[in-house]
């Protein structure tokens, strides 16, 4: 004997009675079969149900040869007129997203003559694809239909054909191969299709559908709907917020689209002007920053005489957007090197940079083409370079070792050690942020004493 489903006679019972026929433990669960059930097993996308037997939450449901087991992890003591409880609020909800897909479905196959690709009936937003890309103009349309037919309290019926019948019956996809019986949900003239899913008993049930967002997906088109009461507190929030937004902007809700748009134009017109007086702070810090620079802080290199504008500077609560643009404008001049860093009450954040003319110029030295080095009792002596024609005489640690090179990427990781952080970059551009620990202005010393090292010695 098979068990008698009892949601396909009546949705919306919640409160049942039943004789247990059977009882087995698996891995210390407790396999419980009825010989009646109104627990919904799942099936067509649609979510299991929820409940208890004798108090018992029901942890799953599976079916086997047409029987369904119920599973416990609780011994149930009882065997006659066990009292049965589902959650008839949580069996609502689904049902509703499940009829709504098909009457969606049903409305894209009639209206733009796109099929259904797949389903998912989520907790807070269910989703449809159908075939193709499908533009707002046809998305609007769908939608205004449906809710016509919500309207027009259109009979849902579920059904069980025999084969004869059921090879009469045109559907809108394909049936699936088996021997089992098939169940088809029939929608007035809308929609019949096959499917094992719970429904409700007609249209106007569903209250209201409503499509929130549609996009591209994998060259179909993603609908996301809601539709019962998901649908009508949406709608609900929708108006608080556009009641909100009205009185925020002085407006009505005719005039609110205009509003938006003055608002729009005003901000446009303030980012501009934003922009043109940070540029001007810009230069002017850039301009500040170089002066006190030609009194504090030119590195000369004693190999090439070489002269490097260091500049390096701890500000408060300036972002990182700001010290990128005081370093992009220093650096664009040659022979800067420019250490810069901010902190506020939680983080720091550095930005490293230096001229382009610095990474070659600095490190020329090391790639030189010497020719020929000959050991005297006077030292070591460096013959002609035939490109500069000029006498260069090289240190021992020079001919062994070269020089360091001038690298911003290295120099940030290097320097943000000491402030937990992390960070990288190039050779002339490197950025990092780090935890505001007390130390930034003896990373930022730190940094700038290895750089005077690098400058002279190059």
């Amino acid at each position: 004997m098979k068990t008698l489903k009892l949601y396909y006679e009546n949705p919306y019972i919640n409160v049942f009675t039943a004789e247990v026929i059977e009882k087995k433990i698996i891995e210390n669960k407790y396999h419980i079969l009825l010989n009646q059930t109104a627990f919904f097993l799942g099936g067509g996308g649609q979510e299991r149900d929820f409940g208890t037997i004798e108090g018992i939450e029901v942890v799953d449901i599976y079916e086997k040869e047409g029987n369904i087991y119920h599973v416990l992890e609780k011994e149930l003591n009882k065997i006659h007129k066990v009292r049965c409880e589902i959650d008839l609020k949580h069996r609502k909800d689904k049902m509703y997203q499940h009829s709504a897909q098909h009457i969606l479905s049903g409305a894209f196959f009639k209206l733009v003559n796109r099929n259904t690709k797949s389903v998912h009936f989520g907790n807070e937003i269910s989703t449809v694809d159908i075939e193709g890309i499908l533009n707002e103009q046809e998305v609007m349309k769908v939608e205004d239909y449906v809710n016509k037919i919500i309207s027009d309290n259109i009979v849902i019926e579920n059904f069980v054909p025999s084969k004869k019948e059921l090879k009469k019956i045109n559907v809108r996809r394909d049936l699936p191969q088996t021997d089992d019986e098939i169940r088809i949900i029939k929608i007035g003239a809308l929609d019949v299709n096959a499917c094992c899913g719970v429904h409700a008993k007609s249209t106007l049930e569903l209250k209201a559908i409503v499509i929130t967002k549609f996009e591209k997906n994998k060259g179909n088109t993603r609908i996301e709907f809601l539709a019962g009461d998901r649908a009508v507190n949406y709608l609900l929030k929708r108006e608080h917020n556009l009641k909100r937004i009205c009185n925020k902007v002085s407006c009505g809700e005719e005039e609110l689209e205009n509003s938006i748009m003055n608002l729009n134009e005003k901000i446009s017109d303030l980012i501009n002007e934003n922009k043109k007086i940070t540029e001007q702070l810009v230069d002017l810090e850039s301009k500040k920053l170089i002066g006190e620079c030609e009194f504090n802080n030119k590195v000369e290199s004693e190999l090439n005489n070489r002269e490097v504008n260091l500049i390096s500077k701890v500000y408060s609560d300036k972002n990182i957007e700001y010290l990128k643009k005081i370093a992009n404008k220093l650096c664009e001049e040659d022979s800067f090197v420019v250490l810069l860093a901010s902190n506020d009450k939680e983080k720091v954040n550095i930005i490293f940079a230096c001229s382009k003319n610095l990474t070659t110029d600095i490190n020329k030295m090391k790639n030189n083409k010497i020719k020929k080095c000959n050991h005297t009792k006077k030292g070591y002596e460096v013959e002609k370079d035939i490109q500069d024609k000029k006498n260069i005489e090289v240190k021992k640690d020079n001919l062994t070792k070269g020089a360091e090179e001038l690298n911003m990427g290295e120099l940030l990781r290097d320097t943000i050690k000491l402030l937990d952080g992390k960070g990288g970059g190039n050779k002339v551009f490197a950025q990092g942020g780090g935890k505001n620990n007390g130390n930034i202005e003896n990373a930022i010393e730190y940094a700038t004493r290895k750089v005077k090292e690098i400058i002279k010695n190059g």
